[in-house]
């Protein structure tokens, strides 16, 4: 079935929406349930750093974040779509929770859809300023 390239753009906005806000149910409904999901860093600092493939992975993924790190002031800054390709760059202010140490994020997502839902997201971002 074909979807929109609006109904993508909104599928996706409202899946980092819900992603912020810790709304983890939400969130899954824009991955396909054998989606994979990838943080290209590292992995012996971040445990959440690496391939995580299907809901629950994904689910362990993100709540390992949000048990390291706060994330505020989201603003999206561009989300482009080209047939089954997207890539989404954002920022934020980011805390570590255990150190209270905040800054300024910005990560670029590539993206690879299938049926308007998520089938591979990849996250590239400068990590070094989280340890």
């Amino acid at each position: 079935m074909a979807v929109s390239k609006l109904d993508v753009v909104a599928r996706i906005e409202a899946t980092y929406e819900a992603r912020i806000a810790r709304d983890y149910p939400t969130a899954l409904l824009g991955f396909a349930a054998d989606a994979r999901f990838r943080f290209i860093g590292r992995q012996d600092i971040f445990p959440f750093m690496g391939l995580h493939v299907g809901h629950a992975a994904i689910l362990a993924a993100l709540v390992s974040i949000d048990r390291m790190f706060s994330i505020g002031d989201f603003f999206m800054e561009d989300i482009l779509i080209d047939g089954d390709r997207g890539a989404a760059r954002w920022s934020a202010m980011i805390r570590n929770l255990e150190t209270g140490v905040g800054y300024e994020f910005e990560a670029f997502d590539h993206l690879i859809l299938r049926d308007g839902k998520i089938i591979s997201f990849t996250e590239f971002a400068d990590t070094s300023r989280m340890i």
